[in-house]
């Protein structure tokens, strides 16, 4: 009888264990909520799907639709990559649940086995087909569910919001659909089992996400531009292949003919306006010239010309600013010194000076009157009259005062002057649409591993 007992015992425990589980996972479908979660009601795949086909067509034949286009497929992908890694998560759940399981069973039916006396033939036996399961499991976890999953899906994750948000970025020059629907196949490309493999050949603390370098269309920018410029200077000086023409001298010829034409440019382009320069602006326009300034503008758009402009202007302008103060604090300088002066003087010749309502203004109030001609001219007859054979030093020096001023207040009109033509000048003109496509299309925009630094 207790021969019996001991050979039912383990089988028992077996089905006690399994009919546990059991119950428990077929309870109200347990199992299968207890992974995440529900979230049909917010993630409504059926709908993504109908709203990204009802965008895809639109956007074939209606370039303003491709924005909507990109969003939804960005949504699409990421719905259908959850899906996807939430398969592979319960999978690897179920997997790993099933080899606890048998390990936890199996040792025990080993162990009461060779409690109960059985041979070592028959527990080497087992064991051997214990090592044979787990192997088979750990080889469907590395080559299936593709390793450690919540590590991958944290990392991966983090790398397909960078991308999704590069996308974005270009939405408002993306206007051709073939270049949308690459965009949106690079990005779904993120999440595979390729990306996967890439990502398992790191260590993922040692590494990071950053956004794709967008500048790597600079080589391909530059060559179409090289063309044109050659075809341009082949245009210009045909049969002469020895001409060059710098890029240097193709924004001057740019900002003359296209960015501030005219006889009477503002001071900042004048100061570009070199022999050179004006011997390539007649040849320009010496034939074709409609034809040469749109190979112009489209080379000026590549080459971001209308930026170039915009930084020049502005430097001119602070330059001019700086200018202005300087000036204007040198004539304050000289107003106050001409004060100083008058009130040195002898009360007779003090008076004669002040002769005239605005003079005397001026004299109380130096910095606050406006420094006009008639000013000036009045400031100067008030000098002039205590100037004679036997003029004191302190009358020389309201003289000498007084002719500083004046030549300050030149030098702030001019410097004015200057500065007003610069503000005047023209904005510069924006690239057109139709080269800004060819120009921001990056060559990627999935976001790339890069390594972290190390703390110091």
């Amino acid at each position: 009888m207790s021969l019996i007992v001991k050979k039912i015992a383990p089988l028992a425990a077996l089905a006690f264990v399994f009919g546990s589980l059991s119950s428990a996972r077929a309870s109200d479908d347990f199992w299968q909520r207890s992974y995440e979660p529900e979230q049909k009601n917010i993630k409504k795949v059926d709908s993504a799907v109908i709203r990204f086909n009802d965008f895809d067509a639109k956007a074939q034949t209606n370039s303003t639709f491709i924005g909507d286009y990109l969003r939804s497929g960005i949504v699409l992908s990421d719905l259908a990559c959850e899906q996807w890694l939430s398969s592979l998560g319960r999978a690897d759940r179920d997997v790993s649940f099933a080899k606890d399981i048998m390990n936890v069973v199996g040792n025990l039916i080993l162990g009461i086995s060779g409690i109960n006396g059985a041979n070592p033939s028959s527990l080497a036996r087992g064991s051997l087909g214990l090592a044979a399961g787990n192997a088979s499991i750990d080889a469907f976890k590395n080559e299936v569910i593709l390793g450690a999953l919540a590590d991958i899906e944290a990392k991966m994750n983090g790398g397909r919001k960078i991308t999704a948000a590069t996308i974005k970025g270009y939405i408002p020059t993306t206007t051709n659909y073939d270049d949308a629907k690459g965009l949106l196949i690079s990005y779904h490309r993120d999440c595979s089992p390729n990306a996967i493999k890439v990502l398992l050949k790191t260590s993922l603390a040692a590494v990071k996400y950053e956004a794709a370098d967008t500048t790597l269309t600079g080589p391909i920018v530059k060559a179409k531009t090289m063309v044109l410029v050659a075809k341009l200077v082949d245009e210009i000086y045909p049969g002469d292949s020895s001409k060059e023409v710098s890029s240097d001298d193709l924004y001057k010829l740019y900002v003359m003919k296209i960015a501030a034409p005219g006889p009477n440019p503002p001071p900042f382009v004048a100061a570009m306006v070199t022999p050179d320069a004006t011997k390539l602006a007649n040849d320009f326009s010496a034939k074709n010239e409609t034809a040469r300034l749109g190979m112009l503008q489209t080379i000026a758009d590549l080459k971001q010309f209308d930026q170039r402009y915009k930084a020049d202007k502005t430097a001119a302008q602070a330059k001019d600013t700086a200018a202005v103060q300087a000036a204007n604090q040198e004539k304050n300088q000289a107003a106050e010194a001409v004060v100083t002066a008058q009130k040195a003087l002898p009360p007779k010749e003090a008076a004669k000076v002040a002769t005239s309502p605005e003079v005397a203004e001026f004299l109380a109030q130096p910095l606050s009157k406006p420094l006009t001609p008639n000013l000036l001219s009045e400031l100067k007859k008030g000098s002039s009259l205590i100037v004679g054979p036997k003029t004191s030093a302190l009358a020389k020096t309201l003289e000498s005062a007084t002719k500083t001023l004046e030549a300050k207040k030149v030098t702030l009109d001019a410097v004015q002057k200057v500065q007003n033509a610069n503000d005047a000048a023209p904005a510069p003109k924006p690239a057109s649409p139709e080269a800004a496509k060819s120009v921001v299309a990056p060559a990627s925009v999935n976001a790339v591993l890069v390594p972290i630094a190390p703390a110091k």
